[in-house]
């Protein structure tokens, strides 16, 4: 059972999370967002969500603006993330149709988690 403690340590974590990823010029920052899943139809919680638009310069006057969804999971865990963590982060990407996700962990990964990850593009 979570403590008070815990829970505000767990928000407090994310919190800093986000934080980074608002420093990104023109990034567009969420947290605790509910989306429904393309595949799964139900809601899904992602920790946080950043959206950035690409621009793509074709020359001659002419941009294209694209938008770019990565999804961050924070993961407050005491141990480094495993196989099976990474390949529900990507899951969850999958289903929620970000182009990327992030996994921010205190203690990193395993040898597997970041094998897997790396497979994955987590």
């Amino acid at each position: 059972m979570a403590t008070k403690y815990q829970n505000q340590y767990w928000k407090w974590y994310q919190e800093r999370i986000a934080e980074l990823f608002r420093k990104v010029k023109g990034a567009v920052v969420d947290e605790d967002v509910d989306e429904v899943g393309q595949d799964s139809k139900i809601l899904r919680q992602l920790d946080v969500r950043v959206q950035l638009p690409l621009k793509i310069d074709l020359g001659s006057g002419f941009e294209i603006e694209l938008p770019v969804k990565i999804i961050v999971d924070a993961k407050a865990h005491s141990q480094p993330l495993d196989v099976k963590d990474v390949e529900q982060i990507a899951g969850l990407k999958d289903d929620v149709r970000a182009h990327l996700a992030v996994a921010v962990s205190p203690q990193g990964l395993s040898t597997g988690g970041h094998e897997r990850a790396r497979a994955l593009g987590v």
